[in-house]
């Protein structure tokens, strides 16, 4: 379920590898369980975003059925919840399978050094916009 640009998190290693880590670099952790199909929908854009970020951010995976301690500590009640630290806190809290886009949204408003490292998308030539319940589709008429 994780390539090889996301870690484990437990609850032996998440100060370390998740509070401690988060004083150099952004931490975001993807709380999840294997029984949950949500969060299976969102495993390939978490791996897209440790890709796109790397060296920029770091991503850890945690299982909640495996690391209760760390999942109570922070109050996750549904997954999948995507937690970002800096500075040993959480600065940004993400529930559900949300669009990519949703989430590099909240990553660049968050931290400086992750804004504007992406290519933006250009749109067809043509290609219509329009918003709909806060999210942007495009029409390719």
């Amino acid at each position: 379920m994780a390539d090889n640009t996301i870690q484990t998190a437990d609850d032996k290693n998440f100060e370390a590898e998740v509070l401690t880590a988060s004083n150099a670099q952004p931490v975001m952790v993807d709380f999840w369980a294997e029984w949950c199909r949500p969060c299976h929908m969102l495993a390939p854009t978490v791996a897209e975003i440790a890709h796109d970020y790397a060296g920029k951010l770091k991503v850890m995976k945690l299982n909640v059925d495996e690391a209760m301690n760390s999942a109570g500590r922070y109050r996750v009640q549904g997954i999948p919840t995507l937690l970002l630290f800096k500075n040993g806190q959480v600065v940004e809290q993400i529930v559900g399978a949300v669009p990519k886009e949703q989430i590099t949204k909240a990553l660049e408003r968050t931290s400086d050094n992750l804004r504007a490292k992406l290519p933006r998308r250009v749109a067809r030539k043509g290609a219509a916009r329009f918003f709909l319940f806060g999210f942007a589709y495009r029409c390719g008429c």
